[in-house]
């Protein structure tokens, strides 16, 4: 083999690995989704989302059965389901609600009609509200005084002023929002007005 294309193959396998594929290919396994720590290096993942300056990432990765469920175990990882395009179950909605609120991430919307991939959409669009706001404010968005329930109405005008820069720059609108709506119910309509197209990720991942 000529050495020239040796370095390339080697160039490409550096690459790959850089990007958290590790040794393996990057379709071994199925793709699945995950909610994970800040303390969890994103080493394992093909993808990887920040929600802006929250201890946590929305992370992507080709799996084996084994490898899914040796991430499963480590504490304070949220994993999804392998067929995303099934609805959640009722067993299931209370939990899921609680470990979003617990990561300061809106949660009202997460019902039996939603599906997983309906969730999984949101959140790495979520990703880019939280990344723009801590890119112009500097800090996260649900800190302080300010919880998921307070009522647009009660933000200091400091906050109504940083969530409004973050619409804008998006080409968004606080259109249908009131002064009882809640900071949860306006970044969830700040989503939905973000595009439906599909979201790529790496190696053909899409949502």
């Amino acid at each position: 083999m000529p050495f020239k294309y040796l370095l390339l193959i080697l160039f490409t396998v550096c690459q790959l690995n850089a990007q958290g594929v590790g040794s393996g290919a990057p379709k071994v396994g199925d793709a699945y989704y995950f909610i994970v720590p800040d303390s969890v290096s994103r080493g394992g993942f093909v993808a990887t989302r920040t929600f802006g300056r929250d201890p946590f990432y929305f992370a992507v990765g080709y799996l084996t059965e084994a490898e899914k469920d040796s991430i499963d175990l480590i504490p304070g990882i949220q994993a999804f389901p392998e067929n995303i395009d099934n609805n959640i179950p009722a067993a299931q909605v209370s939990n899921i609600k609680s470990k979003l609120d617990s990561k300061d991430i809106p949660s009202h919307f997460v019902s039996t009609a939603v599906t997983w991939r309906n969730l999984l959409r949101f959140l790495a669009q979520y990703t880019q509200i939280g990344q723009r706001f801590y890119s112009q404010a500097k800090r996260k968005m649900i800190s302080g005084n300010i919880a998921m329930n307070t009522e647009w109405q009660d933000l200091p005008q400091g906050a109504k002023d940083k969530l409004l820069n973050v619409a804008t720059s998006f080409n968004m609108t606080k259109e249908g929002f009131t002064a009882s709506s809640t900071v949860g119910q306006i970044l969830k309509g700040l989503v939905d007005q973000m595009t439906q197209n599909q979201l790529n990720f790496a190696f053909g991942i899409t949502l």
